[in-house]
């Protein structure tokens, strides 16, 4: 029983998506803390703050996705091509952040910290399948490779 349920979870839960997690939570809290600091301590407007933060967690999400979380790269030893993707996808993040931190905290009246914590969810989401179909998936000619041998 314990093999199957095993198996389960590899199938369902695949190492990869449990190291997105971790990375994903490394970087939001980097992004939140600086949130929070810049907020609290340096008196910056929630929005600004977040924008600082979400800028120092893409390079931890970026460093931590290349070496790290997913073991293909569709465009390995090309920075000049993935770099720009990761940075769209990470700004269409950023957008649907800073969207719903302004809905969550301006119209629902909730605490910025609470809404940083709902924007992340969909952020979370929406960036794991971006970057899986679009950077992280093995190119064709890799595909033939491993067919061949």
């Amino acid at each position: 029983m314990k093999q199957l349920i095993d198996k389960l979870f590899r199938f369902f839960v695949p190492a990869e998506m449990i190291k997105y997690l971790v990375a994903g939570g490394l970087a939001f809290a980097t992004d939140a803390s600086i949130l929070y600091s810049l907020t609290e301590f340096a008196g910056w407007h929630y929005l600004a703050s977040s924008t600082v933060g979400f800028g120092a967690g893409l390079i931890i999400s970026y460093l931590l996705n290349i070496l790290w979380v997913f073991a293909d790269r569709k465009y390995e030893f090309r920075m000049m091509i993935e770099l720009p993707i990761f940075v769209g996808i990470v700004v269409t993040g950023y957008l649907i952040n800073q969207l719903v931190m302004w809905l969550v905290v301006e119209k629902i009246e909730i605490d910025y910290l609470m809404a940083k914590v709902v924007a992340a969810a969909f952020v979370l989401g929406f960036n794991f399948v971006a970057k899986k179909f679009l950077l992280f998936t093995k190119t064709t000619s890799s595909l033939k490779q491993n067919n061949a041998g």
